[in-house]
């Protein structure tokens, strides 16, 4: 057991130091399309409140966004609230970025103007 544990661990370890190695080795998505990967490791305001609203709904519902779909099957309403609301904080998310994008390059017209 402690064997497997250690195993496991230089695993984690390594992990953080070489992400997306085998992405970049293809330099394409699966559908031929070009692959963008993330330059930024940086923590930042968006990424914290992004990952404290994931772990808020994951605790009050009881389900993480996969397996939730996947209960959908079940007919039961609990995953239907679920998924419904997800998909209601995805809009919401994308009308936020829609408009922040739009006052930024509002604000950078006005300053070259």
């Amino acid at each position: 057991m402690a064997c497997a544990a250690w195993r496991a661990s230089r695993h984690v370890r390594w992990w953080p130091r070489r992400p997306f190695r085998i992405a970049k080795r293809r330099g394409r998505t699966l559908f031929g399309q070009a692959l963008r990967l993330p330059s930024s490791a940086d923590i930042d305001r968006r990424l914290l409140l992004g990952s404290a609203t994931f772990g808020i709904g994951w605790g009050l519902a009881g389900f993480c966004p996969g397996p939730a779909i996947a209960s959908l099957a079940t007919g039961s309403l609990k995953p239907l609230l679920f998924v419904l609301a997800m998909v209601a904080g995805m809009g919401v998310f994308e009308l936020a970025e829609w408009l922040r994008r739009r006052l930024h390059r509002r604000l950078h017209q006005r300053e070259s103007a």
